[in-house]
């Protein structure tokens, strides 16, 4: 088991280099520039990662979950408004659209793919977990929420793709309907 400081090297390593391979994609990675983007030696590299795979398969679940975490802390610090949060969500997809695209690449590119969703089961319970805190939120069930915590994520990766507001916006628009009518189900079952 490795120690907090060496888990905190390890995140940090993750984090540059999801960075890098942000700002200059899949197909342009190079070692060499990768250690001179981030400040990392080659040594340290392969002293966490076996190999280039690894360290790009790790780094895109590292950023999948920072992103992930981002968006729906947004969604949380905003739920108490859902016009709002429904009316402003897409702004804030906007700032992780690279890193979303980044993290699609990879996860259907034929030699990464494989390894990044052998581990979507971890993503699938940070979800739930995500459903089960906007459940208690809204005052539905988790079994209410979940698929729309898909939905929305469908749509968000949907965005982040072709870019198409006008088709996003309406996707929104019905899922914004299905919360309001969760919230109103749930404020009636108190008020009787």
């Amino acid at each position: 088991m490795r120690t907090q400081p060496q888990k905190d090297i390890e995140s940090e390593l993750l984090s540059r280099t999801f960075d890098y391979l942000v700002n200059n994609g899949l197909e342009n990675i190079s070692m060499r520039d990768l250690c001179k983007f981030t400040g990392i030696s080659i040594g340290s590299i392969y002293y966490w990662f076996d190999n280039k795979d690894e360290l790009i398969i790790y780094a895109a679940e590292y950023g999948l979950s920072k992103v992930a975490d981002n968006i729906f802390n947004f969604v949380f610090d905003t739920i108490d408004d859902l016009e709002h949060f429904f009316n402003t969500c897409l702004g804030e997809i906007t700032k992780y659209r690279m890193h979303l695209r980044l993290i699609y690449q990879i996860a259907t590119s034929p030699h990464y793919g494989e390894n990044l969703r052998k581990n979507a089961e971890t993503l699938n319970s940070v979800y739930y977990e995500y459903a089960k805190r906007l459940s208690h939120m809204i005052g539905c069930s988790v079994e209410d929420m979940e698929p729309l915590v898909y939905m929305f994520i469908s749509v968000v990766l949907d965005y982040v793709i072709w870019e198409d507001l006008e088709k996003t916006q309406i996707q929104i628009n019905k899922i914004y309907q299905i919360f309001k009518s969760l919230a109103a189900a749930h404020t009636a079952k108190h008020v009787i």
